[in-house]
């Protein structure tokens, strides 16, 4: 099941050779090179997120060090533009990125998701919002609004256990998720019918939305458009990632749990 594939057109095709691509690159990392990538993820984990590397490494992320890595790791097919790792005057585009498979519902490599860290120090240092710290494969090779990120088997097991945490960044995800939580993230601002075919199929979906004007734009379309979707406000920090930092961590897990168990059809942290 994948409502994010286009009609017409070689997609599936492009879709099934880039996934073949990127699974057996990221096998070669972990054959080859997973002491310095466990390096890398730690640092950034660690000194940069504040959060646990296992589920890195368990989202299959790797970080890229210098423009010839995923060359070497991936094969010069990625020099193909259509792939949009490469640019005309061969730099790599992910260079300096963390850099995450995206999937679609069926577990095939639909595209890339990048977090820069440099980028990021630099804009929380300088305040600088100009500085982009993300970036997502293009539209070219995968249309990022038409689906959410989760980790593998998420999915399959949110609709078994009737829930899913879905917020809106890729982190806020993570961070969840290295809870034991079944949890996806939004990859665009706008909910396409796509997403929204998607999480019809899952009992209840818990929105843990951003504290900021665009986030309760989100909560205000999704109640709207669906009626299987319980809020979860805070008021402490901007996002859940950020809460699961404090002091308040335990008191949102707590409602968390009672949200999932249904003893609770809202909740408020303030």
């Amino acid at each position: 099941m994948d409502f994010g594939f286009s009609p017409g057109g070689n997609k599936m095709k492009d879709f099934g050779l880039f996934n073949q691509v990127i699974k057996k690159g990221i096998q070669k990392i972990r054959e080859t090179d997973s002491k310095t990538q466990e390096e890398f993820i730690e640092i950034i984990c660690k000194d940069v997120r504040g959060m646990d590397p296992k589920v890195v490494h368990q989202a299959n992320a790797f970080y890229v060090p210098n423009d010839d890595y995923m060359v070497t790791m991936f094969g010069e097919i990625l020099r193909n533009s259509q792939y949009d790792c490469y640019l005309a005057d061969n730099t790599c585009r992910w260079l300096n990125n963390l850099v995450f498979p995206i999937t679609n519902l069926a577990g095939t490599v639909v595209g890339l998701a990048g977090y820069n860290p440099h980028n990021y120090l630099q804009a929380k240092e300088t305040g600088d919002k100009s500085l982009n710290y993300y970036g997502y494969s293009n539209k070219e090779l995968f249309v990022k609004g038409h689906y959410i990120y989760c980790l593998e088997g998420v999915y399959k097991q949110a609709i078994e256990q009737g829930y899913l945490i879905l917020t809106d960044g890729l982190f806020d995800c993570l961070s969840l998720s290295s809870y034991g939580y079944l949890a996806a993230a939004l990859l665009g601002s706008n909910v396409s019918e796509q997403v929204l075919a998607q999480l019809t199929f899952v009992d209840r979906i818990i929105l843990a939305y951003d504290n900021d004007e665009a986030g309760l734009r989100l909560a205000r379309f999704l109640t709207k458009k669906l009626n299987n979707v319980v809020c979860v406000k805070q008021k402490y920090t901007k996002d859940v990632d950020d809460l699961l930092k404090t002091s308040y961590k335990d008191n949102y897990l707590e409602m968390l749990n009672n949200v999932i168990q249904k003893k609770s059809n809202t909740m408020n942290l303030f």
